[in-house]
């Protein structure tokens, strides 16, 4: 099943057809390509919101926050990410945590609720 992805926040107009997008707006469409090559990330992650400190993801299960940053090293995030709910979380208990950290290479820092 396909799902619509949502980006949202921080966007500027600033930028007009033909023009570059900003580099916020590139790291979402980066990401957007990757979660859309894979049914779990599909299921799992429904909204992009860009601040200034990067994207956030919002969980469909659980309703975490995730701390995303920018899109470099995008696959190693995500594989932390499902990681960390197919292991975790699944037996931990999702609604446990109201903050996932994915910006460190190779951790994944939670913050309880």
């Amino acid at each position: 099943m396909d799902y619509l992805m949502i980006v949202n926040g921080n966007l500027t107009d600033a930028y007009k057809s033909g023009k570059k997008a900003p580099k916020g707006v590139q790291d979402a469409l980066a990401l957007t390509k990757i979660i859309n090559q894979d049914d779990f990330y599909q299921a799992m992650f429904r909204q992009i919101y860009l601040n200034n400190g990067g994207m956030e993801l919002t969980s469909a299960i659980g309703g975490q926050t995730i701390l995303f940053g920018t899109s470099e090293n995008a696959e190693e995030k995500l594989r932390n990410l499902k990681t960390v709910y197919e292991n975790g979380l699944s037996h931990k208990g999702y609604n446990t945590y109201a903050q996932l950290d994915a910006r460190y290479k190779n951790r994944i820092i939670a913050t309880r609720k």
